[in-house]
């Protein structure tokens, strides 16, 4: 995979509150990995605003997604917030928040936000033979191409780690994104082929991890972010211990390690950097803590990381 171009790259440790995107120069001997990242992005549009956003950062051929245009690569589109529109061969359908939309080559296609919502959007676009195999066996399909799949922290955090790969470019890093991006698909099949609905309390707990994963770089306390999606403490708490066996603390403060683990393999900052892109104000709190689910330090998994990269690299 080529250099990244045309970029604004989001903070890794936060929230994924920046607006970003990267165009990726594609070489022919990409293709070996099968699926190849061709660009990423995340824009959140607020009410009455301008779609696309920037249009001069974009390339020619991605500037007339409102209004119409083919494309020659595959595009995933999640929208996390607010609700629009997608028309594509004639059809349209009304998107809302945790809707889901497949984009085909060659095949013309438009989406918008809705002027009084606007929405944020979450996409990646790609091409390659593995691609091509699923939509001749049918698991895509021209037919299908829209889905509802809800709050989903799970493809939420696929973003994030591709987000990130992307970031970094260490090397043979396309090879990661391209895993991620079977993963991704493998995680948003199902939903095209779903059964039964989920209940109230599945959605709500969805929900609950949805907007932790969201907020996991935030120092705001679970009551705000219980305030946000509009539930009380007690109740949230309750049915979440049910469902998962974990407190929304517990679980809190799990996906907060999860991200220090992923962000001392691929950082070389001081371990204070790293606890406060995760909310911790105290970096000894956070060692501690670290220290306790893990079993070793920060510094330690830092070093044992660092350590392997230079023998995987022969240096």
């Amino acid at each position: 995979m080529g250099n990244p171009t045309s970029k604004k790259r989001p903070n890794p440790g936060g929230r994924l509150t920046n607006n970003f995107s990267t165009y990726f120069k594609v070489k022919p001997e990409d293709f070996t990995w099968q699926v190849v990242c061709t660009d990423i992005g995340k824009i959140d549009i607020p009410p009455h605003s301008p779609y696309p956003p920037n249009k001069d950062g974009h390339p020619a051929p991605f500037k007339s997604v409102a209004t119409g245009r083919i494309l020659d690569e595959y595009q995933i589109i999640y929208i996390t917030r607010g609700g629009g529109s997608f028309e594509t061969r004639g059809r349209r359908w009304q998107v809302s928040t945790g809707s889901m939309f497949f984009l085909f080559p060659g095949v013309e296609h438009a989406y918008r936000p809705n002027a009084d919502t606007g929405w944020e959007e979450y996409w990646i676009g790609f091409k390659g033979s593995y691609i091509d195999a699923l939509l001749q066996a049918g698991l895509i399909s021209f037919e299908k191409p829209f889905f509802q799949i809800g709050y989903s922290p799970t493809v939420l955090q696929y973003y994030a780690a591709i987000f990130e790969s992307v970031k970094q470019t260490e090397p043979y890093y396309h090879f990661k994104v391209s895993s991620l991006i079977n993963m991704l698909i493998a995680e948003v099949l199902p939903h095209n082929h779903q059964g039964r609905p989920l209940s109230r309390a599945e959605q709500l707990v969805d929900q609950a991890k949805f907007v932790m994963t969201q907020y996991v770089g935030s120092s705001l306390t679970l009551k705000e972010l219980w305030d946000r999606i509009g539930v009380s403490s007690s109740h949230i708490g309750a049915i979440f211990k049910e469902a998962t066996g974990l407190t929304p603390y517990q679980y809190f403060i799990d996906l907060k390690i999860e991200k220090a683990k992923t962000l001392l393999e691929l950082r070389d900052e001081p371990i204070k950097r790293v606890a406060y892109d995760l909310g911790f104000e105290d970096p000894y709190y956070f060692s501690r803590l670290f220290s306790k689910k893990t079993g070793v330090a920060p510094s330690h998994w830092h070093r044992i990381a660092s350590e392997t990269d230079a023998k995987g690299s022969g240096a």
